[in-house]
This record gives C-alpha cells, structure tokens and sequence, in this order.
C-alpha cells in the first residue's frame, strides 16, 4: 500500500582478495553477473578474476533513487532476491594431484 523508501541512496564496494594455497586449483566459479533497475536506480554487479594464485572477487551494490512506488515492488523484491542468491554462490577448490 506504501511506497518503498530507502530514505538514503546506498553505495557498497566490496573487493575480497583470496590467495589460493599451493597445491590446489579452482575447478568451479560463479560466472560474472550485472543486474539492474530502470535507468541505474539500483544495480548490483559481480566479478571473478584469477590470477596466479590469487582470486579476486568484487561485488558492487548501489541504490540510486531512495523512493520506489508499489507498482515497483515485485522488481525490487526480484533484484534483491538475485543478488543473495549471488553471495550463496559456491567457489569449489580442488586438490592437485601429481601421478608421477
């Protein structure tokens, strides 16, 4: 029956920098993700780089416009339930193995 409000924009950067140990490799990895609302009112992206042995991952959330109408309620609910369902996203390592 009520608008939604944020009351304030909101604008989160997250950059995690993991060091993979020897001896193991990443055999599974969430793909890139971009999702957003309108024209930028809410956005939500995440990256997943590796280099050497380090993986980076970085999560971008922002909430541009602080006042949504109810009409805009089931694409609010619908962009927040994506970008948790992101964060449970797994990240599998797996043991080398040398057959020498």
């Amino acid at each position: 029956r009520y608008p939604i409000d944020f009351g304030c924009q909101k604008d989160e950067t997250f950059n995690l920098h993991v060091v993979i140990p020897e001896g193991y490799t990443i055999s599974e990895m969430p793909s890139n993700s971009s999702n957003k609302i309108g024209n930028d009112d809410a956005k939500s992206e995440y990256t997943y780089s590796v280099t050497g042995d380090e993986l980076e991952i970085k999560s971008i959330f922002e909430i541009n416009k602080t006042k949504f109408q109810l009409s805009e309620y089931k694409e609010i609910r619908n962009f927040y339930a994506e970008y948790l369902k992101k964060q449970t996203e797994p990240i599998v390592l797996s043991k080398i193995v040398n057959n020498l």
